[in-house]
C-alpha cells in the first residue's frame, strides 16, 4: 500500500482555513505529539487574527485537513534547515511503521 506523504511542512506564521472551517488559523508549531494520547499531528495553530488566547483556543491538525493556504509564512535559511530536519524525522517514522 502506497501512502501519500506531504514532503514539506508549512512555515510558521502560515495562515490556513481547514475543511468546513470558517475561522482562519495561524500555524505556530509543527510536528508534535499530544502527551495524553501520543497522537501525532503536523501542526498546532491559533485563531487569526486573535492569536493565542488560552489552551482551549489552540488547535492541532494534520496537513490533510487544510482546505486553503491563505498566506505562506516566512522562509529563510533556518527554515530550509528545519524542513530538512522534519523530513528526516518523517522518514524515520515511516520506516518504523512499515
Amino acid at each position: 500500500m502506497t501512502q501519500q506523504v506531504e514532503t514539506d511542512y508549512l512555515p510558521l506564521g502560515t495562515i490556513v482555513r481547514l475543511h468546513k472551517g470558517t475561522k482562519r488559523l495561524m500555524i505556530y508549531g509543527r510536528c508534535l505529539q499530544k502527551e495524553e494520547t501520543h497522537e501525532e499531528f503536523d501542526y498546532v495553530g491559533v485563531p487569526y487574527p486573535e492569536g493565542y488566547l488560552n489552551p482551549e483556543k489552540t488547535f492541532v491538525f494534520n496537513h490533510s485537513a487544510i482546505e486553503e493556504v491563505i498566506h505562506l509564512g516566512f522562509v529563510d535559511e533556518e527554515e530550509v534547515i528545519a524542513q530538512e530536519m522534519f523530513q528526516r524525522h518523517r522518514k524515520l517514522i515511516i520506516e518504523v511503521e512499515a
